[in-house]
């Protein structure tokens, strides 16, 4: 399993997890990140396009992939915050 895939599973079980704290405050600046790894995928997904037209991964692409990975790990700990705020 590459990177991405294993970025995207993780996001994938961290969401029950932010379904479940309580706070308010807490849940709006999770929302917030959870966005924004929602919108770093779409522009993934339109630079996979332009790899497929050029025949070769792009520059942007390894950026953008990168970038994903680690606003999932920032996330993770975000979550980690909350839980042990007692969120």
């Amino acid at each position: 399993m590459d990177e991405l895939e294993q970025a995207k599973q993780r996001y994938t079980d961290l969401l029950p997890s932010m379904t479940a704290i309580q706070k308010r405050e807490f849940r709006a600046d999770l929302a917030k990140f959870s966005h924004n790894c929602v919108n770093i995928l779409d522009e993934i997904s339109k630079e996979e396009v332009v790899c497929r037209q050029r025949r070769h991964i792009t520059v942007r692409y390894n950026e953008l992939v990168t970038y994903y990975v680690n606003a999932v790990d920032i996330l993770e700990k975000y979550v980690m915050f909350a839980h042990l705020s007692g969120g």
